[in-house]
């Protein structure tokens, strides 16, 4: 085996070696994107669930949401 041949073959697993861990390092990110919007979404679902739990009769939990309770506080306030 000549050196060429060697150094061809040297560069061509470089290549590889690095495309695998660039494709592998793609991979980790797309995950861990996915688990924290599974976890955003998951963590938002069960505040909702807690708070409308709380929230008094089902005739007021019907329309109640965190964002309109929390605007008519403050409109309270100020008034």
């Amino acid at each position: 085996m000549d050196l060429s041949t060697h150094a061809d073959r040297f560069t061509k697993d470089s290549y590889s070696s690095n495309h695998e861990q660039t494709a592998c390092r793609c991979m980790e990110k797309r995950l861990e994107s996915g688990l924290r919007s599974i976890l955003a979404a998951s963590t938002s679902i069960f505040w909702k669930h807690q708070v409308s739990r709380q929230a008094g009769p089902e005739s007021e939990r019907h329309n109640w949401t965190p964002h309109s309770s929390e605007l008519q506080h403050r409109i309270s306030v100020i008034h």
